[in-house]
């Protein structure tokens, strides 16, 4: 057990200086270091029913100059014991910092269609995500529709018991105009908190066509469960 927990604090302690040491690397170079701040809730309605919550501001040049709010929800429907299907909306707000393909000042809404399935092997967690995006996108000069395919794998190494690794690559492709949208790629480690709320931490590397952002990343997810009810018997006054 102290073999353990000196594992799990020099670990996080590697990649807390490997961190540091990228976005310091960054600022040497004169580029700059995005920052998102994401909230994500799982809300469960039913036995086989949840109704996701994502909440995103992204800043660009580490919390200096806000670049986009986002918001997407939805409905989840459990097909199996690992797998999900799942549909909804999400809005957003942006501002574009020359690496993206949406001008200043836009604004978005989606309709997104995804599958998901996730392998559990003893205390390592494999996911894989396959998601549809219809973007209805409008600009000070003109709307458009522009549709997406994405397709994300991700890797969870449990450590201990509330200590884990996390780690993703995710494709963007077009499905008019040039295939290749972007990609990111993240790699960090989260805890949890209480029950069933998790902080993780890390960097995510966002390549575009032209171009290329670095990001801290800092999600908190937490879920809930409306199934549950009070079985605490009545009492009489």
């Amino acid at each position: 057990m102290v073999a353990t927990n000196h594992f799990i604090k020099t670990l996080v302690l590697f990649l807390s200086v490997s961190m540091l040491w990228m976005v310091r690397g960054q600022y040497e170079n004169g580029d700059t270091t995005d920052s998102w701040l994401v909230l994500n809730g799982n809300h469960k309605i039913h036995s086989n029913w949840t109704v996701p919550t994502v909440m995103i501001l992204r800043h660009h040049d580490m919390f200096e100059a806000y670049e986009f709010s986002f918001f997407r929800s939805g409905i989840t429907y459990r097909t199996g014991e690992k797998s999900r299907l799942g549909t909804g909306f999400a809005y957003l707000d942006a501002n574009s910092y020359q690496h993206n393909d949406v001008p200043e000042k836009a604004s978005q809404f989606w309709w997104y269609a995804e599958y998901s399935h996730t392998l559990r092997l003893s205390r390592n967690n494999i996911s894989q995500r396959l998601r549809q995006e219809t973007r209805w996108i409008s600009t000070p000069d003109r709307s458009y529709v522009h549709p997406r395919l994405r397709y994300r794998i991700q890797f969870t190494k449990h450590i201990g018991t509330s200590f884990y690794v996390k780690s993703f690559n995710e494709i963007f492709l077009n499905l008019e105009g040039p295939l290749f949208n972007q990609n990111r790629f993240y790699i960090g480690f989260g805890q949890k908190i209480a029950s069933g709320t998790t902080l993780d931490i890390g960097y995510l590397k966002n390549h575009f066509t032209s171009s290329q952002r670095d990001v801290l990343r800092v999600c908190l997810s937490f879920r809930t469960d409306f199934t549950k009810k009070d079985r605490t018997p009545h009492q009489s006054p």
